[in-house]
């Protein structure tokens, strides 16, 4: 830099007072501090990172041997599975920037989805919906949603079943009290207690609404079912009603956690949105609606 000064000071024939003068008056030369930035901008971008220069640290290797040493059960690897999974790493890394280098990523749908995931799950943390919730807000939702956490009415019964109708017993053959022994054997209990829901799902619908229906106490016509054929006789009906917060909490904390998850995505979906030019069929989108989904989360969370 001093040669650079004083072959500026001979080319000039300038004394260094009148050296310091003229460089004050070229810092006010805007093509001077054009030329400035512009070297500024050069010296920080030749010293971009290169892709191929790979830094691997030594905490990184160790939490990968680590990871296998729990995978084989094992306190700590051998120095032979050490190096093997060390190079491992090495590899995965090299074989990721080979993928980019040669452009592999774009158009690939795996890719494409698993980078809207993380931004999913970006959204969800940067909302807060990764925190847990407090009891005084389940308390609240609990009374801002009652109706989500009502019990259905629920019907206890006892059946016997055949896989043909004419292979049932007759209802005089079967016993007023207790679980029947009669009719072919089923994979599942023959004495229930279920909403309607649950008994569509299993059995299905027309046999759920005519259990529903029956009256108490007697052995049903033959009905029905997913699975072939029942006499069913009601021993008793549960109302609908509504549960204490200590019967519902594991419920009201999924449910909270999962709306909050939604509100959250939403939010940022509706804000990203507004920073883009959208259009859809020659036609600018003026309002985008979320539609309320959430991340796909592949290891459960204390909340999921």
């Amino acid at each position: 830099m001093a040669s650079v000064v004083r072959f500026a000071m001979k080319v000039r024939g300038l004394p260094v007072s009148s050296f310091a003068m003229w460089v004050r008056g070229a810092t006010r030369n805007p093509l001077v501090r054009f030329m400035a930035l512009g070297g500024v901008i050069f010296a920080v971008s030749s010293r971009r990172e290169d892709p191929r220069h790979m830094v691997i640290d030594t905490a990184s290797l160790a939490a990968f041997e680590h990871a296998q040493a729990a995978r084989d059960g094992v306190p700590s690897l051998a120095p032979e599975r050490r190096a093997e999974v060390d190079s491992r790493a090495l590899e995965d890394e090299i074989l990721y920037r080979e993928g980019l280098r040669l452009g592999l990523d774009r158009d690939d749908p795996i890719i494409h989805q698993r980078v809207i995931q993380k931004v999913l799950l970006l959204a969800e943390d940067l909302g807060g919906a990764s925190r847990a919730p407090t009891e005084a807000e389940l308390r609240a939702y609990v009374a801002t949603h009652p109706e989500r956490f009502e019990i259905a009415p629920r019907v206890h019964f006892v059946h016997v079943f055949a896989s043909r109708e004419g292979a049932l017993p007759p209802d005089r053959s079967l016993l007023v009290e207790g679980v029947p022994l009669g009719g072919e054997a089923f994979p599942f209990s023959r004495d229930v207690r279920a909403t309607r829901d649950d008994l569509a799902k299993s059995y299905g619908g027309e046999f759920a609404s005519a259990v529903f229906a029956l009256p108490e106490g007697a052995w049903s016509a033959p009905i029905a079912s997913s699975y072939g054929w029942h006499r069913v006789r009601v021993d008793a009906r549960e109302p609908a009603r509504t549960p204490t917060f200590e019967e519902v909490r594991a419920d009201v904390a999924f449910a909270y956690v999962l709306d909050k998850r939604a509100e959250v995505v939403s939010r940022y979906l509706k804000k990203a949105s507004r920073e883009y030019r959208i259009e859809v069929g020659g036609r600018r989108l003026s309002n985008f609606t979320p539609t309320g989904r959430v991340a796909l989360r592949t290891e459960a969370s204390a909340e999921d």
